[in-house]
This record gives structure tokens, C-alpha cells and sequence, in this order.
């Protein structure tokens, strides 16, 4: 979660007009863990590619929002694809 934070504090606040001018494929690959996480509820990221994503490899605030999304859509996900609700022993 630090890795999160620290990210989170290095970039300035993503304004609504930056989300705009991206595009879905620029959100979806981006090196920034928070335009990664934010964009997994930007609503050009259809049904289709979220059933095709695998958030397993993806930071943890990615997997959640990720699961967010698809519960949010009536998706069903296999859930080796993301983390596990709770938190790790």
C-alpha cells in the first residue's frame, strides 16, 4: 500500500478534463497505479474487455476496483483473476 501512497502523493490530482483527453487504451495501459485503479470506472471500459482483462498480476487497489466493477456490471469473474476479500495473514 505504500507504493500506492507515494504514487498517489508524486502526481498531481487527476483533474475530470485530463480523464477526457486520454483514451481507454492510454488509462488502461498506463504506468500510473492510479489512473489504472480510477479507470476502472470509466464507463468506455465496456463488458466485453472487462471480461477479457486478467487483474491478477495488477497492484491490489487495481484488483478491488477491478472486482468493484465487474460485481457493479452482474460480471462473474473467476476470482484467481483478483485478490481475495479480507485481508492477507
Amino acid at each position: 500500500m505504500i507504493g500506492f501512497l507515494s504514487d498517489w502523493r508524486s502526481n498531481a490530482l487527476i483533474s475530470s478534463r485530463q480523464n477526457d483527453t486520454l483514451s481507454l487504451d492510454d488509462i488502461v495501459g498506463s504506468n500510473k497505479t492510479v489512473v489504472r485503479a480510477l479507470g476502472m470506472f470509466d464507463k468506455r471500459l465496456a463488458k466485453r474487455r472487462l471480461k477479457s482483462m486478467d487483474a491478477s498480476k495488477e497492484h491490489e487497489i487495481i484488483q478491488r476496483f477491478y472486482r468493484i466493477r465487474c460485481d457493479f456490471e452482474g460480471l462473474q469473474i473467476d476470482r484467481a483473476t483478483s485478490v481475495e476479500r479480507g485481508d492477507p495473514a
